[in-house]
């Protein structure tokens, strides 16, 4: 949807990166019984993860980062969308200079 749409939702106030800047920092947005949605700040990267029974989705909003496997890397930049499956080891890592700001979702396999 248009960028004018979202930034009514994603640039409020109570959106923003917090003062103290921790290294990663998630403001839960919904969670249901199957899903969990959060908007997200890394200012570094996440250490490596599987996740036994639900996928990851990643939604870029600004930054960019890698989202590196054991076979491969994908890079990511604002406006990109990428979903980690079940059972396969991944980390983040941040590759702008500012924070990457992103929606993530974790959904029920």
């Amino acid at each position: 949807f248009p960028s004018h749409d979202r930034a009514q939702w994603l640039d409020r106030k109570d959106m923003v990166f917090p003062a103290d800047k921790p290294a990663v920092f998630a403001k839960i947005l919904s969670a249901q019984n199957n899903t969990t949605t959060a908007m997200a700040w890394l200012v570094y990267g996440s250490p490596q993860e599987e996740h036994k029974n639900e996928y990851e989705r990643f939604f870029i909003l600004e930054g960019a980062c890698q989202i590196i496997y054991a076979d491969r890397i994908v890079e990511l930049k604002a406006g990109d969308y990428h979903s980690v499956p079940p059972l396969v080891a991944h980390e983040l890592r941040v590759t702008s200079n500012v924070p990457c700001k992103c929606i993530i979702q974790y959904v029920a396999a």
